[in-house]
C-alpha cells in the first residue's frame, strides 16, 4: 500500500498492490485506508479492467472490506461525497 497526500485540487491517491493471491479483507481500521475527511474512495485504475485483459474490476464497497484479487494493482482516489 502506498498513499499521497495530495493538494486540495488533486486528491489524495492510494495504490493497493497484491503480488500473491486473493485477499477477502475484513474491515480496514487502518487510517492510511481511510478517505480523507468528507470524501470516499473511487477507482482510477484497476489491473483486472478489461482493456487491461483482466475480468473487470470489483466495486469498492462502503462497508471497507475490500476485496483484493491476486496479481492486481488498484489506484483510488478520494472524491466529495454525494448527498443522497
Amino acid at each position: 500500500m502506498l498513499r499521497d497526500s495530495g493538494s486540495e485540487r488533486e486528491g489524495d491517491r492510494l495504490v493497493l498492490l497484491n503480488l500473491g493471491t486473493g485477499l477477502a479483507s475484513g474491515s480496514c481500521p487502518q487510517p492510511l485506508f481511510a478517505p480523507p475527511s468528507g470524501r470516499r474512495w473511487r477507482l482510477l485504475l484497476s489491473s483486472d479492467q478489461a482493456r487491461y485483459g483482466g475480468m473487470g474490476a470489483p466495486p469498492i464497497p462502503e462497508d471497507g472490506r475490500w476485496p483484493l484479487p491476486g496479481q492486481t494493482a488498484l489506484v483510488l482516489t478520494g472524491e466529495e461525497e454525494t448527498k443522497a
